[in-house]
């Protein structure tokens, strides 16, 4: 948070810690897929291509590898 300080470091600023990064991108996901309606998050994988200052737009992108039913026709298991 000190600007001073994280100009002198690796990245010459601040930066947004990844936990922020992913709950922005959860946030995001939720638009299309409510999370009250979701059970669990397992085997998520993540990928940071570059730090993100202030000020900058953050993008994220969701993949529906497969999905299948399961034995109550309310719920469905998707990856």
């Amino acid at each position: 948070m000190d600007a001073p300080l994280a100009a002198q470091g690796h990245f010459g600023g601040r930066v947004a810690h990844g936990s922020l990064l992913i709950s922005v991108a959860i946030g995001l996901g939720s638009i299309d897929v409510p999370q009250a309606n979701t059970v669990a998050m397992v085997g998520t994988t993540w990928r940071f291509l570059k730090a993100v200052k202030p000020g900058m737009t953050v993008h994220a992108t969701w993949r529906l590898g497969r999905k299948r039913e399961v034995s109550n026709p309310r719920w469905g298991l998707v990856v």
